[in-house]
């Protein structure tokens, strides 16, 4: 039912943000991380990925015909 399920997503939100320290912000709790003034120090290196774009095209043999 749609309230239990809103109902357990609140929970689950307010578990994540106040009872469960994150490593990225120094074992803090995301709220009292949230309530520190200044940058907080990066525990994360940023990765790039590759991206691969493929069209419809490449998925399918396409015969050219001359007229």
């Amino acid at each position: 039912d749609y309230h239990a399920a809103l109902e357990a997503a609140k929970i689950a939100v307010y578990k994540y943000n106040n009872k469960r320290p994150h490593r990225s912000v120094d074992l803090m709790f995301p709220v009292e991380a949230h309530k520190e003034s200044g940058p907080l120090k990066k525990h994360w290196k940023k990765r790039e990925f590759d991206t691969i774009e493929k069209s419809v095209i490449e998925n399918k043999t396409v015969t050219k015909t001359s007229d």
